[in-house]
């Protein structure tokens, strides 16, 4: 009996074995390989995910891992996934997330023409090219270089959009001085600020280009259309939407809303004329992109060296275009409310009216005419888009003074105080103009009269407004018209008061625009 229960005992032991052994195969075959360890772990439920601009940054902290230096005991092993299946918790390797940038506002450009640049190669303070000086308009051309420098470090600081050029980027076209203003361009641009232009009847194939070293001026490398673009090809041409093949006209991308019509309106093949027009080809053209930008609902804002409109009583030959009728039709039918210029060395701004007697509400296309900004006292205007897509133009004057304040070293005391020494400047140049043809008067009327005929010339080209009655009311105007009333300059002096009627140092778009 004993040894039946012993003997039962040891069946149920080995059955018992059995099962546990059958379960222990049948787990084998049917369960996963060993856990596999990987770098990343699931946080604990109550860890945050790591955002994309995290990943690659985690600190120490972040981890929990301690370098081997720091003496930290060793953290218990946090629970392990094994991998094989769906790997969303291993992070992947991406790029790095992109820096969003702030939404820009609307667009502002700089808008500076006739910098007249001479490279300082080129001159010298002989004889030559004081010469050349006495017998120029008054630009102000032995500091035009210093004071574009002033004038560069205002456009950095200022941070617009875009710097606008328009032409008459030179004195007379000369290859050097073209290669220095590009250089002194770069560094605008280096501050992510882009520079477009275009040249202007004084730039390609003047024939005009010389030096003036002591008492010789002599010829000096001038250039052509190739020449120009591969010059200045990193300011709008490069880059442009589009070329027109007939010129040396291109649109530039202001934003996504806006476009500038940089228009070539020079006359230089096969030689060069002062006078300005539009080809017939790059008349299609245009309207070929005002085409292009009503698709994609985009305001045009052109640009050229030449004007539209008459705009003085003074200059009246070789400053508007000669198809400019042409232009004003096709920039009128697309709705175009404004159009920069400059060439005339005068500061003025005009609406077109349609025709005569017009209202002065009723549409027409409004010409800018920036002054030179070499000639004192050194200009420019800043034109601004608003929200609503109206826009404003302002003039403001280049602060030579306090640019040259801030340089180091040993500096040009007509520098330090330019205001007063360019406002002389121009009137000397003036003066000596007229002086010569008063010839025989006593001193004391001819001092007067230059001086009248000077100040109202500075006023002038500058835009401002000047009251021609009381000016006419002077014991200087009146020695005019006793000694000379019938001289050029009596004459010119009464076409300026003429246009002088209100000043031309600001500007808004239609409302409707």
């Amino acid at each position: 009996m004993k040894l039946h229960r012993i003997l039962t005992l040891l069946i149920y032991i080995f059955l018992l074995a059995g099962c546990i052994g059958i379960v222990c195969l049948v787990s084998k075959l049917a369960g996963p390989e060993l856990p596999i360890l990987v770098e990343e772990t699931v946080e604990t439920a109550e860890t945050e995910r790591a955002t994309p601009s995290d990943a690659g940054e985690e600190t120490e902290e972040e981890t929990g891992e301690a370098t081997p230096s720091d003496g930290a005991e060793t953290p218990a092993l946090q629970e392990t996934v094994p991998a094989g299946k769906n790997k969303w918790w291993i992070t992947e390797k991406t790029e790095p997330e992109s820096v969003v940038e702030e939404p820009k506002g609307p667009p502002e450009i700089i808008f500076a023409s006739d910098l007249h640049l001479l490279a300082d190669s080129l001159f010298d303070d002989g004889e030559a090219f004081q010469k050349r000086v006495a017998a120029d308009d008054g630009k102000i051309i032995p500091y035009v270089s210093p004071v574009i420098e002033a004038f560069l470090d205002e456009v950095i600081e200022a941070e617009p959009s875009a710097l606008v050029l328009g032409g008459d980027l030179t004195f007379y076209g000369e290859k050097e001085s073209h290669i220095q203003l590009a250089q002194k361009l770069k560094r605008v641009e280096e501050a992510g600020i882009d520079v477009v232009l275009i040249p202007g009847n004084h730039d390609i194939n003047t024939k005009n280009a010389k030096s003036y070293i002591g008492k010789k001026a002599e010829d000096a490398e001038d250039t052509g259309p190739e020449e120009f673009v591969e010059i200045y090809k990193d300011y709008g041409y490069e880059e442009a939407l589009s070329r027109d093949k007939n010129s040396l006209s291109y649109i530039w991308e202001l934003d996504d809303k806006n476009w500038l019509m940089m228009l070539d309106s020079c006359q230089y093949e096969p030689k060069n004329l002062v006078t300005g027009r539009i080809k017939p080809e790059t008349l299609l053209w245009m309207q070929d992109q005002f085409d292009a930008a009503k698709e994609q609902a985009i305001r045009v804002v052109p640009v050229a060296h030449h004007n539209i409109l008459d705009q003085s009583r003074l200059y009246t030959t070789e400053c508007k275009m000669d198809d400019n009728l042409d232009v004003v039709e096709l920039l009128e039918d697309n709705g175009v409310p404004v159009f920069l210029s400059g060439h005339m060395h005068l500061q003025r701004i005009k609406k077109h009216k349609p025709e005569p007697g017009a209202d002065d509400g009723a549409y027409g296309i409004s010409e800018i005419i920036n002054t030179s900004f070499a000639m004192p006292p050194c200009q420019y205007g800043v034109m601004k888009w608003a929200e609503d897509g109206s826009l404003s133009y302002h003039v403001k004057t280049v602060d030579v003074e306090a640019w040259a304040g801030r340089q180091e070293g040993e500096v040009d005391e007509n520098l330090l105080h330019f205001d007063d020494y360019s406002r002389r400047f121009l009137k000397e140049v003036m003066a000596g103009k007229v002086n010569r043809e008063l010839e025989h008067l006593p001193d004391e009327h001819r001092d007067a009269m230059t001086e009248l005929y000077a100040k109202v010339y500075y006023d002038y080209c500058r835009g401002e407004a000047v009251d021609g009655k009381e000016v006419k009311k002077s014991r200087a105007y009146q020695l005019w018209e006793r000694n000379r009333p019938d001289h050029r300059y009596r004459m010119d002096i009464d076409d300026m008061l003429g246009d002088m009627t209100k000043e031309n140092f600001v500007w808004e778009s239609e409302p409707e625009w």
